[in-house]
């Protein structure tokens, strides 16, 4: 057994609350659930109806020059399959007050975009109505790790509007206030 294991078991054993743990799928998913996040409703457009979708915290930016966003989309998501072949996405980031819409993305339900407000833009992507932003993105890289696709999506335009945004964190829903 590592030196490492080694000791971050005697001092679990010994109730030390600063001990490091071998990692394994149980630990990863309760540390995870430690970070909080934003929430977004990626959409993008589908040969086989309006579009497709689905909620995530797996986003970020990623550089200003040149300007990217990244996603993370495991391997069997439908939304990815959608965006890989079409090769744009919109991110809709979601408003403290749209919770039922990260609950319905969030869902395998088919109807997904009969169930809100949306516009398309010029190239067939749904764009959320009423978020607090929407970026647009084509993709400019998709990595594949572990399970999951890493896609770099370059920014194309977007918008903004001032509002709380809808967190994410501990398996619940939680809204910003200034401190």
């Amino acid at each position: 057994m590592p030196v490492s294991t080694t000791l971050a078991r005697i001092s679990a054993d010994r109730g030390d609350r600063h001990a490091m743990l071998p990692a394994d799928t149980d630990l990863f998913r309760q540390i995870s659930r430690c970070w909080a996040s934003g929430v977004a409703v990626v959409t993008t457009r589908s040969p086989r109806g309006p579009g497709a979708g689905l909620t995530m915290t797996a986003v970020s930016s990623l550089s200003i020059n040149p300007m990217q966003y990244l996603i993370c989309l495991d391997h069997g998501s439908k939304t990815g399959e959608a965006i890989k072949s079409e090769g744009v996405f919109c991110i809709n980031i979601l408003g403290s007050d749209q919770r039922s819409q990260s609950d319905l993305f969030a869902s395998k339900s088919d109807k997904k975009l009969d169930q809100v407000d949306y516009v398309v833009a010029e190239n067939g992507v749904p764009i959320l109505c009423d978020t607090l932003a929407s970026i647009m993105c084509e993709v400019a890289a998709i990595h594949v790790e572990g399970d999951h696709d890493i896609v770099v999506g370059r920014f194309v335009t977007g918008r903004c509007q001032p509002a709380a945004p809808l967190v994410h964190f501990d398996r619940g829903y939680y809204q910003v206030r200034a401190m």
